[in-house]
């Protein structure tokens, strides 16, 4: 996966990441259509780390809980953003954008939070290839 860091949400993307606090039960920042069959199904709870995924209007779109506002800390983000890569890549995407590091932003130190988000991206995307067959790195 080719990671690329913007300061916006790109809609372009494959996957959709939205982050959400516990205390946001109106899902402020999520596409009408996705905030609305949530709050129907009512199996989001919004815990950290805890996931939910959708496809609205042919996009997936994956929401994930940050846990309570004043308990966010710099690893529960790197968590969280790992999860994200994880699943855009079991889905076998190549791309995905998320509101998250802009999200937490104000909340934390913005060096410690940009190290935290490119080791996560990084790890998460990394596959240990060097003594898989050759048709197994080429399906990866």
């Amino acid at each position: 996966m080719k990671i690329i860091l913007n300061s916006k949400l790109d809609e372009s993307q494959n996957v959709l990441v939205f982050g959400v606090f516990e205390e946001d039960s109106h899902y402020k920042s999520f596409p009408k259509e996705f905030a609305k069959e949530i709050q129907e199904r009512k199996i989001f709870k919004r815990e950290a780390g805890e996931t939910y995924s959708s496809r609205i209007s042919g996009k997936r779109v994956l929401a994930v809980g940050l846990g309570k506002e004043g308990e966010l800390t710099i690893e529960k983000v790197r968590k969280v953003l790992g999860k994200s890569v994880k699943h855009a890549k079991s889905l076998r995407l190549t791309s995905f954008s998320t509101n998250i590091p802009a999200l937490v932003g104000s909340k934390m130190n913005e060096e410690l939070l940009g190290r935290a988000t490119a080791e996560a991206l990084l790890l998460a995307n990394y596959d240990f290839t060097k003594y898989f067959d050759k048709e197994k790195q080429e399906k990866k």
